[in-house]
């Protein structure tokens, strides 16, 4: 539905948002790395939490409901989950080649 569409691109802009706040000035190489971790392992839930609502749109495909929502979380999942949901699918057809 478009709320968890829009839900789940709140997530997303929070969590990218975060990892692109400004660091502080002053840390040594070793902080900075330490601070940047941090500020990752705080992220990463809220990257979760939008795949989740975007994940969850979709399934409702496999009920039968198809609209712009689902197809729209389904091209977010592939930027997200790209090792998911970034593939390419192989069609052969054997009928073809047998006369």
């Amino acid at each position: 539905s478009m709320s968890s569409y829009k839900l789940a691109g709140l997530y997303s802009s929070l969590a990218i948002d975060l990892r692109n706040a400004p660091k502080p000035k002053g840390l040594s190489g070793d902080d900075m790395a330490t601070y940047s971790q941090i500020i990752g392992q705080q992220a990463q839930p809220l990257d979760e939490l939008a795949a989740e609502l975007h994940l969850s749109n979709i399934e409702r495909a496999w009920s039968g409901d198809f609209n712009e929502w689902i197809d729209k979380s389904f091209e977010q999942l592939q930027k997200l989950q790209p090792q998911r949901f970034n593939k390419n699918e192989v069609v052969v057809s054997y009928g073809d080649a047998i006369r």
